[in-house]
């Protein structure tokens, strides 16, 4: 679990320590959200194998925002990424 305080969900840097360190998941907390992105039901962990099919599903899911969403946090990404690999991804807003 970390802070985000500049009100972004994770980054790619974010998923490569979950995969290398093997995490059970990872927590971004913002100012406005409280972001969590787990492995699939069947995996305990992440593992250093996932980290490549993240990174090239999150990659083509980014080249499919609007160019106007591109250059924004890519939050909607990371949601597209955890349907179609199967991920665990919450956005809890805070009350408010």
């Amino acid at each position: 679990m970390h802070n985000h305080p500049s009100g972004t969900s994770f980054s790619l840097s974010d998923v490569h320590t979950a995969c290398m360190l093997g995490m059970a998941g990872m927590v971004a907390v913002t100012s406005k959200y409280i972001y969590c992105l787990f492995p699939p039901e069947e995996k305990d962990n992440f593992m250093r194998s996932d980290y490549a099919d993240i990174v090239r599903c999150y990659t083509v899911r980014c080249r499919t925002l609007p160019l106007s969403r591109r250059f924004k946090s890519p939050d909607l990404a990371w949601e597209h990424v955890a349907i179609d690999m199967g991920l665990r991804y919450l956005r809890i807003a805070f009350p408010g």
